[in-house]
């Protein structure tokens, strides 16, 4: 069969045929009909565009809502051990990267943003953070709890010299002192004190977030509160980073209706 005969039933037909079991008899996830729906919708819009068929039967081809995981946190303890291990190992980098992890669990801040903060991002005077590069675009300002802001204080003397004259340059310097390091960078140093911590193997630098989401929540029991401190724009997506007290909600229940 050319591809100028193709039909649109056919298309439906095959879209269908990816829902069900494989040779093996397992069904495909979500994000892998996924994958292979985009393929399909990037070829046939190529030829539509190319003019090999009448119709742009990427049209036809929906991608399905793929349930995300929820992200593990981190236990407070687990982030404490992260922490000391850092602090007293003799490592020539243990400050930056005592720096850099706390910022993760203290502000719940994306790994890519905060390897992007420049020294200017950070306001020492009224404690707190711009976060001017986002996932959502959007610049947002985050308060810096005090047990953070000491040991910012700290990097930045130590790294830049006196705090309250430094403007310019990336806030976690790379090989060169001009540009950050790298997303990449982060999760190999992360790795790297993970397995020296002996925290668990399952846990990514995504559990700071997550870590920072359910700390909040079950002081403040405010979703909205919370979602506005992760950025979300959807109060749903923030959901997914809170692990719920079951026990606290069964309790609120039976006092409210007792």
């Amino acid at each position: 069969m050319r591809i100028d005969e193709i039909r649109r039933q056919q298309i439906v037909d095959f879209i269908s045929l990816l829902g069900s079991p494989d040779r093996n008899g397992k069904k495909r996830s979500m994000s892998t009909i996924n994958r292979i729906k985009s393929t399909f919708r990037s070829f046939f819009a190529w030829a539509f565009r190319s003019g090999i068929v009448r119709y742009d039967y990427a049209g036809l081809i929906y991608l399905g809502k793929a349930r995300s995981r929820p992200t593990i946190p981190m236990t407070l303890a687990e982030v404490r051990q992260l922490l000391s291990t850092i602090r007293v190992s003799g490592d020539k980098n243990k400050l930056r990267d005592e720096t850099l992890f706390s910022i993760y669990a203290f502000t719940g801040l994306r790994r890519s943003e905060v390897v992007s903060l420049q020294i200017a991002d950070y306001d020492p005077v009224e404690n707190k953070i711009l976060a001017a590069r986002t996932k959502g675009g959007e610049p947002r300002i985050h308060p810096v709890p005090s047990l953070l802001s000491d040991i910012l204080n700290q990097w930045i003397h130590e790294r830049h010299g006196n705090i309250l004259n430094v403007q310019v340059g990336p806030l976690f310097p790379g090989q060169h002192i001009n540009h950050p390091i790298t997303a990449r960078q982060a999760q190999y140093l992360f790795i790297k004190w993970k397995l020296q911590s002996g925290i668990r193997k399952i846990l990514t630098i995504h559990s700071f977030r997550s870590f920072f989401a359910t700390s909040l929540y079950e002081v403040t029991k405010d979703l909205l509160l919370v979602s506005r401190a992760l950025g979300h724009q959807d109060i749903r997506t923030t959901a997914r980073y809170i692990d719920m007290d079951t026990i606290y909600m069964d309790n609120v229940i039976e006092r409210v209706f007792s």
